[in-house]
């Protein structure tokens, strides 16, 4: 199972945000490190430190916005094998092999694995951007983890004992 979370039409507006942004730092960061260099008489080290970094925050922006620097893929990944996640356009990708999970915790906002050797990994599901994205995500991983008999909210799934009539 593979979830885009981060639609197209969203991503589209989230580069238009950071063109946007990066147009208003770049002209407004222009406009007063041409104030402080060739306008004022007197010149203000600061200043014109502060408002470089704010052309140079306008020139990331604008580039982030024009896919000269990429975003990356916010997505989910489950397999029969392993859980495949980057909820953040910027975030660190997770993987994780379903046989090394002990067990799952589901709360509202997020989802953490415990794993064998102790190590948490967490899974952000309010930064994904839609809320029935986030619980279908959640209800994927709980009976995935039902299925493997992994304790989900500290309730232990048991194994399943059939009775044969003899």
């Amino acid at each position: 199972m593979y979830i885009n979370l981060y639609p197209h039409k969203q991503l589209d507006k989230t580069k238009l945000f950071f063109s946007r942004s990066g147009l208003f730092f770049l002209t407004g960061g222009a406009y007063a490190l041409t104030n402080e260099i060739w306008i004022r008489e007197e010149g203000r080290l600061g200043w014109g430190l502060a408002a470089a970094s704010v052309v140079s925050a306008g020139v990331a922006f604008l580039c982030i916005g024009l896919d000269k620097i990429p975003l990356k893929e916010a997505f989910f990944s489950m397999s029969p094998d392993q859980i495949r996640f980057r909820v953040t356009l910027y975030g660190k990708e997770q993987s994780l092999l379903w046989q090394d999970v002990a067990s799952v915790n589901i709360s509202r906002h997020q989802v953490v694995f415990c794993k064998k050797d102790g190590q948490l990994v967490t899974m952000r599901t309010s930064a994904i951007q839609t809320p029935e994205l986030a619980h279908h995500v959640q209800t994927a991983i709980r009976l995935a983890a039902m299925e493997k008999r992994i304790t989900v909210n500290e309730v232990q799934m048991g194994k399943f004992v059939t009775s044969s009539s003899s």
